[in-house]
């Protein structure tokens, strides 16, 4: 099973606190630095597909394909760049439990899991 742990910095916001992979600190990521709390600036996107296929924001790459949503590091210097592939109602899923669990309660401490093509959270206060 991979992870990547989150935790909350004294100026409110999270930092990474540890990782199983490389495709985890990339989710992780994105929900640090480009999701934070401004789930609205995705909520239409992932679903309309007359929109771009692709958006990006400050360290990662959105991307819209056959049905799944793909991640990577908008700078990495790899040929192949290192890939997160998560259907699209599994992200919308992992979205909404962001916001849910992470964005209204501020917990102490936020683990993403992928654990058979789902990316449950778990936190602790």
């Amino acid at each position: 099973m991979k992870s990547v742990t989150l935790v909350l910095t004294p100026y409110n916001t999270y930092w990474y606190h540890n990782s199983a992979s490389q495709e985890m600190l990339i989710l992780g990521g994105f929900f640090i630095s480009n999701f934070a709390c401004g789930y609205r600036e995705y909520q239409d996107w992932k679903f309309d597909d007359s929109q771009n296929a692709s958006t990006s924001s400050n360290c990662t790459l959105l991307e819209k394909n056959e049905g799944l949503i793909v991640l990577s590091d908008l700078y990495s210097e790899l040929k192949k760049p290192t890939q997160v592939r998560i259907t699209r109602q599994n992200f919308v899923s992992l979205c909404d439990e962001w916001q849910e669990k992470v964005c209204k309660h501020k917990p102490k401490e936020v683990t993403i899991k992928h654990e058979n093509g789902h990316f449950p959270i778990e936190v602790k206060d």
